[in-house]
């Protein structure tokens, strides 16, 4: 099973760096404080998730035992940098319709990753080593703050869509609620012992994949 956990996390990792480098390269027009906030992201998913690998393969690594519970605010890191980005970006003209197309077609295919990884339990509860778990106190809080954020984030993508006129930048926005409700699930699974929503741990990386293919609009 060695060489599938190094297929799974190797797929993972190279296009969570497509998908962070194009979220980054929107935020560098944008103001300091998005660049500071998306920068911040970009390091805490990257810690959370070596440290998943590192655990995933049977080795140990015992400092980020300790940054557990404040790797997973990265949760909330994330939607904030979106907000930003969907914000300044989302007045732009965007790409034409075959190069809206070319991006459509990775992004739905990280949406069936994300649906495999979701349904098919075996695949995080076998090959990710360990779940990381927060007390009910800490879930609830948590679960709250990212939920309020993220509904935020989707009430403004709703007036940008009608606000907006351009129709691929509206298809686009759409396609943009669907890795927030992903993450709202995430919330929800932090909060709830829902069985089959359990392995919605990856999902945060899945929507940083979509969102940074959503993100990547050049004039």
């Amino acid at each position: 099973m060695f060489w599938m956990t190094g297929v799974y996390y190797g797929i993972g990792f190279l296009a969570g760096t497509i998908a962070l480098h194009n979220i980054y390269r929107a935020a560098a027009i944008d103001c300091k404080t998005t660049r500071w906030v998306v920068s911040t992201m970009m390091l805490l998913v990257i810690l959370r998730y070596a440290g998943m690998i590192i655990f995933g393969l049977g080795l140990e690594w015992h400092i980020l035992e300790h940054w557990k519970r404040s790797l997973l605010f990265s949760s909330v890191a994330i939607p904030i940098s979106f907000f930003f980005t969907i914000r300044h970006l989302y007045g732009r003209k965007r790409v034409t319709a075959n190069r809206f197309m070319l991006r459509l077609f990775p992004l739905l295919l990280f949406y069936l990753l994300f649906i495999t990884t979701a349904k098919v339990s075996v695949i995080p509860s076998a090959f990710m080593g360990y779940e990381i778990r927060l007390d009910h106190y800490w879930k609830l809080g948590l679960g709250f703050v990212q939920g309020m954020v993220l509904l935020c984030i989707g009430y403004s993508i709703f007036r940008a869509m009608g606000a907006n006129k351009d129709e691929e930048a509206r298809i686009r926005l759409i396609f943009l609620n669907i890795p927030l409700m992903l993450l709202i699930l995430d919330g929800l699974a932090q909060v709830i012992n829902i069985p089959f929503l359990q392995p919605l741990s990856i999902s945060e990386v899945i929507a940083v994949i979509a969102v940074g293919y959503g993100l990547s609009y050049k004039n």
